[in-house]
């Protein structure tokens, strides 16, 4: 019986020693995973701020695009009103002249 007792002791002994070992290792493991969450969380915040700067640089860039083509618009709407005044003009001067002159 004592040579048994001693083969169990050490089995047992082993399997706490393995146990204590695999706790070692976990709590290692969940300290990495930890600290690597927390990079990934201060890149994620990081990211959303270049986000929401280049979206308001984009909305700046946009509005100023708009600007230019509403100045644009104007001029065309001013050019398209002096075309036809002198179409109109000419339109009349010829009504009045009753023919062409060469």
């Amino acid at each position: 019986m004592n040579g048994n007792l001693k083969i169990n002791a050490s089995v047992i002994l082993v399997v706490i020693l393995q146990a204590c070992a695999l706790i070692w290792f976990l709590s290692n493991q969940n300290s990495k995973i930890e600290s690597m969450w927390g990079d990934v969380q201060d890149l994620t915040d990081k990211m959303a701020i270049e986000e929401n700067v280049k979206m308001k640089l984009d909305i700046a860039q946009l509005k100023k695009d708009i600007s230019k083509m509403q100045k644009k618009d104007k001029t065309i709407e001013r050019q398209h009103k002096e075309i036809f005044t002198l179409l109109q003009t000419g339109n009349q001067n010829q009504q009045n002249q009753k023919g062409y002159n060469y």
